[in-house]
């Protein structure tokens, strides 16, 4: 049985249809969506990580628990990456707008990138 089928069986399944309905948005507001998303998408993910790993080590699987366990904490670790990220773009404008970037270096002015971080 594939996992698709398993976890519908289970009833862990959720949409898991990603959409890209908001083409009128500029590019930070959907950024910000985007992660906004991801971050909510991994919270439940580590929730139900959490929850098989205590099924398993209720059901003696101590090594596959504790594994399972550790993924959900990497997915938590990646949502604050991601926290991170949005902040970033909360901030504002984009720190090296890539046609900055290519006027600067195409003008002979000698600017190199690590002048524009």
């Amino acid at each position: 049985m594939e996992t698709r089928s398993v976890a519908r069986e289970i009833g862990m399944m959720r949409d898991h249809q990603h959409r890209e309905n908001s083409s009128e948005l500029a590019f930070e507001d959907k950024l910000k969506r985007l992660l906004a998303h991801w971050i909510g998408h991994n919270d439940d993910h580590a929730a139900s990580y959490r929850k098989w790993a205590r099924e398993a080590r209720e059901h003696g699987f101590q090594k596959a628990a504790r594994l399972i366990g550790e993924a959900a904490e990497a997915t938590q670790a990646i949502n604050r990456i991601f926290s991170e990220a949005s902040k970033q773009v909360s901030r504002g404008a984009a720190e090296s707008p890539p046609d900055l970037l290519e006027k600067a270096q195409g003008s002979g002015q000698g600017i190199e990138i690590k002048d524009l971080q």
